[in-house]
């Protein structure tokens, strides 16, 4: 599978849209690399309960690329492979994508 920076967008879009936030950030970025990449859905299931838990739900909506915080697009900006953009989501610190990583590893 190849997977593209453009196929994690889309993809983060809509699953902020289905979460009912109102903005793509880098918890979003996360939890699309890992539906495109986890056969299993465990670290899917894993990173989704994780931002319930920070975040939590709204109301689905429809949201577009402009919705993306600094944040997640410094993180496409800085990272040409997918490989680079999860590096990235990891090492920014204060980002939701790195408390939720780091929140998993705590629990395992």
């Amino acid at each position: 599978m190849n997977i593209t920076k453009n196929g994690v967008l889309m993809l983060a879009t809509a699953e902020a849209s289905m979460l009912g936030h109102t903005y793509v950030g880098t918890e979003h970025l996360l939890l699309s690399i890992c539906s495109l990449t986890d056969a299993t859905g465990k670290s899917r299931k894993l990173i989704l309960k994780e931002i319930e838990n920070l975040v939590g739900r709204g109301t689905p909506q429809v949201l577009s690329d402009r919705y993306l915080t600094s944040q997640a697009k410094r993180a496409l900006t800085d990272s040409s492979t997918i490989k680079e953009l999860l590096i990235t989501l990891k090492y920014d610190f204060g980002s939701a994508a790195s408390i939720i990583i780091k929140n998993i590893q705590e629990k395992r």
